[in-house]
């Protein structure tokens, strides 16, 4: 009798335990989530791509990341995933782009991010992000410094009207500097981001005193170099030569040559006056006749 007895026990724990086990089992994991990139990014194919996610699982096995372009093609990233602690707590790993498992990407591409997180038995989930990675080896093209032309002069208070115009699908960044024949510069970083990349042109205003970073020194010649970087890193540069010297110097040794004398003129006559002065970059002299009243 006991013999039966036990043999009934150990079929209801049998009969009752092994399918809460398989049920257990037969759960896929849940919640998955890309939490990082939430917004298009851009590399190079040499690059590599942070992907950060999250699920829930209780016996988290393996990852799959995928970058899907859009006729289906996908370069795969495979990741242990054993180590996860399956509790929905982010998780980052680092796609080395160039290093794909399978596939590979290609430049001037956009591609979504699926996931699949598997557990130890084969049970697996999928998410995905659309537009989430664009490759991008091409650097701007056509940079054109479109002005100034020719060489301009300025106070080192004064500013600088700059033109230029490019071709690029993902501009960032524009940075001008103003380079003096010993290699030193100042140099302005500008947000290109905006930029249309169409190859129109564009104006920025250099505030001469304030560069991001060097100085301008008066009675010096500058080159005009401009680099134009997209948002993937890739960069153009082109340069002018001797477009502006900085002059803080008044024009020197002024001097009123002739007349040296009173003059007798009348008022429909005329009067010569000659005077001298030194400067390198002459460019008006006003004369005015004054009277006691400062008329």
């Amino acid at each position: 009798m006991m013999v039966a007895r036990n043999w009934k026990i150990l079929f209801f724990v049998v009969c009752f335990w092994i399918p809460l086990t398989l049920s257990a089992q037969d759960t896929a994991p849940s919640e998955l989530t890309i939490d990082e990139p939430t917004t298009e990014q851009f590399r190079q194919s040499g690059e590599s791509l942070d992907v950060t996610y999250s699920y829930n699982d209780d016996n988290p096995s393996a990852m799959a990341i995928r970058l899907i372009d859009g006729s289906g093609a996908a370069a795969r990233f495979d990741f242990d995933d054993s180590g996860y602690d399956g509790g929905n707590s982010q998780k980052t790993v680092t796609l080395s782009l160039s290093q794909a498992d399978s596939g590979e990407v290609a430049d001037g591409t956009t591609y979504n991010i699926e996931l699949q997180a598997t557990d130890t038995v084969g049970n697996s989930s999928t998410a995905s992000g659309t537009d989430l990675l664009t490759i991008d080896d091409t650097a701007p093209a056509d940079l054109t410094l479109d002005a100034p032309a020719t060489e301009q002069l300025r106070q080192s208070t004064g500013s600088l009207d700059v033109t230029y115009s490019y071709t690029d699908n993902n501009p960032s960044a524009m940075a001008i500097r103003l380079i003096d024949a010993g290699g030193t510069a100042a140099r302005f970083d500008v947000d290109d981001s905006g930029y249309a990349g169409g190859g129109s042109g564009k104006t920025v205003t250099l505030s001469l005193s304030s560069p991001d970073s060097g100085s301008v020194a008066s009675g010096t010649t500058y080159d005009i170099e401009l680099t134009a970087t997209d948002g993937a890193g890739n960069s153009s540069s082109v340069t002018g030569t001797d477009l502006l010297t900085i002059d803080d110097s008044a024009p020197a040794d002024l001097t009123l040559d002739a007349p040296a004398t009173e003059q007798l003129r009348q008022s429909t006559g005329s009067l010569d006056v000659t005077y001298s002065y030194t400067d390198n970059n002459p460019s008006a002299m006003a004369i005015r006749l004054i009277d006691a009243g400062g008329t």
